[in-house]
């Protein structure tokens, strides 16, 4: 049987014989629209921009013992999604009426942070119903993301101060009192120079002695046994020993002198490190 090709007039043919079918069609799709268009929610974006400026921080001020390899813009993310700061938000939009908990998490949901790459830039998107409660609670995160943020650094940096202060007053409290007890122990006058050669006087009256010893036995008129040249042995010898005994003492003293000027040393060192960061 021969094959018959259709024309394009028996295309026209099958579209009239099928119009009220094509045309029930049409209007189904076109209502579908309608409704679809009349229902469907839109949803407005707004988008708020934020710098972080880098400052120096509480834990760099003290990096000689502490290494923190946490980028701070990564942490703002998160600080600017938390309830806390969408609680703050919501109580500003709905004021003077508390919000109530769907209100903030009504905004909290509305949020997205995306972090510019490369940069501490941050880029806060927020959804509405409308452009105006989008602009309105991009502009009420923003501010309750730098109320809240700022609240956080004022109480960080007091509980820093604090614990300086504390371990400030702890550490000085020690020293000072082995400061006191090695002082005690030397004796005022040591520390500060006086009396610092004691051996001075017994070199002057040894010396003077020796003199006088000699001069009697250059002359040849008296014998070892010259009551003066016998007292002069003795008062050599006394003296000799005094001096050997004061010699042990001062090198006992110097050695604890010693230790006083080290713990001193760092003692001001430690009082120069904590003051500086107080």
């Amino acid at each position: 049987m021969p094959k018959e090709e259709l024309v394009l007039t028996d295309y026209f043919d099958v579209l009239l014989r099928r119009k009220w079918f094509i045309l029930l069609i049409l209007v189904v799709v076109t209502g579908l629209a309608y409704w679809w268009s009349r229902h469907e929610e839109v949803i407005y974006r707004s988008k708020t921009r934020i710098k972080i400026q880098r400052q120096m921080t509480f834990t760099q001020m003290f990096d000689e013992i502490m290494v923190s390899t946490t980028d701070p813009v990564e942490s703002y993310t998160y600080e600017i999604t938390s309830f806390v700061v969408a609680s703050n938000a919501a109580a500003y939009l709905s004021a003077p009426l508390d919000p109530g908990i769907d209100d903030i998490f009504a905004v909290r949901n509305s949020i997205t942070v995306e972090r510019i790459k490369g940069t501490d830039l941050l880029d806060v998107f927020t959804t509405g119903a409308t452009p105006t409660e989008a602009r309105r609670r991009a502009e009420a995160i923003a501010m309750s993301f730098m109320v809240q943020h700022d609240k956080s650094m004022r109480q960080y940096s007091q509980d820093i101060y604090q614990s300086v202060r504390d371990s400030y007053d702890k550490l000085m409290g020690g020293f000072q009192a082995k400061h006191a007890e090695l002082l005690e122990k030397l004796g005022a006058g040591i520390v500060s120079g006086e009396n610092a050669d004691e051996l001075a006087p017994l070199r002057t009256r040894l010396s003077d002695l020796r003199n006088r010893q000699q001069e009697l036995q250059i002359s040849g008129n008296y014998t070892e046994e010259y009551p003066e040249l016998v007292q002069i042995k003795q008062q050599i010898a006394t003296i000799d020993a005094e001096m050997e005994r004061t010699m042990k003492a001062n090198i006992d003293r110097r050695a604890k002198l010693d230790e006083y000027e080290r713990y001193k040393a760092i003692m001001n060192d430690i009082e120069l490190f904590f003051s500086r960061r107080i």
